[in-house]
């Protein structure tokens, strides 16, 4: 089982791009896999708190490091 997350500053359009796109590219495999696409306040994000390996929590949040495509 692989658990990833993927966080990106998304207008709704592009969101609902990425979501057609994963469903066709879902639709392909014969398997049982899930995919979440969850959308989150930036300000829920920015309260959001680690447990375990210290995290800079900037790292995620910061607009240099978010991923746009």
């Amino acid at each position: 089982m692989q658990k990833s997350i993927f966080l990106a500053q998304l207008n709704p359009k592009t969101y609902e791009e990425i979501h057609h796109t994963l469903k066709e590219i879902q639709k392909t495999y014969d398997n049982h896999d899930s995919i979440f696409l969850v959308p989150i306040a930036e300000d829920e994000l920015r309260a959001m708190r680690v447990v375990g390996k210290n995290v800079d929590c900037a790292l995620i949040t910061d607009e240099k490091n978010t991923l746009f495509f």
